[in-house]
């Protein structure tokens, strides 16, 4: 099924080689139980989230109620459940800022200014960069998955990797810089042609040392 958002209608194409039905009307937002619904176009509640189990964080219920003028209220006519992982979403302000991910699959917005992404697990998760830009001074820190990388005596490439995926780049690395274990860190979003030297000369790749290639 394919989902597009046009204007303030939402419509589902459900497709199987062709599209069957197309399903359009305005959106509806969710709420707790009580909570405000001015977004909603009638100002009615048509849909409400909450925990699954009021002592679990990790899964999210939301129940819609079919009938109009909130029907019977018990909100279970159709009702799902989201598991949330360990990924996050960040967020930056305006100005040079400091995004983290940590642990799970993060997507990351560093905003205006020149932000530093800081890359602390190599766990097999892969983090989403949005808008990393070298004309920014946006720079890639890599010092804490990196292990026995000497910048002497080391060549970076052994260490890191960029191949283009689409219109992206991934960002690979060997923590230690053996050439033959390359897990994806990341995936920076509309990076198609950033290579390893173009990080390099713009000093956007941080490992806490200067690099040779």
């Amino acid at each position: 099924a394919n989902i597009n958002d046009d204007a303030a209608d939402i419509s589902l194409v459900y497709t199987n080689g062709a599209t069957v039905r197309v399903l359009s009307g305005p959106i509806y937002h969710t709420t707790e139980r009580g909570g405000s619904t001015a977004l909603n176009p009638d100002g009615e509640e048509h849909v409400v989230a909450g925990r699954a189990n009021a002592h679990d964080d990790s899964v999210l219920r939301i129940g819609f109620e079919d009938l109009p003028s909130l029907g019977d209220a018990d909100y279970n006519d159709v009702v799902f459940d989201l598991s949330i992982g360990s990924g996050t979403v960040g967020v930056a302000q305006p100005g040079d800022d400091v995004l983290i991910g940590g642990a799970g699959n993060d997507v990351l917005y560093g905003g205006g200014g020149a932000d530093m992404f800081v890359f602390t697990h190599l766990d097999g998760s892969v983090d989403t960069l949005m808008d990393f830009s070298l004309a920014e001074g946006d720079r890639l820190n890599i010092t804490d998955i990196l292990e026995g990388f000497d910048a002497l005596n080391s060549a970076i490439a052994d260490f890191v990797q960029l191949t283009q995926q689409g219109a992206d780049t991934v960002l690979s690395v060997d923590a230690d810089g053996q050439g033959g274990d390359f897990v994806a860190a990341a995936i920076i979003e509309g990076g198609q042609g950033l290579d390893l030297a173009a990080l390099i000369n713009a000093g956007a790749l941080v490992t806490d040392q200067s690099m040779t290639l």
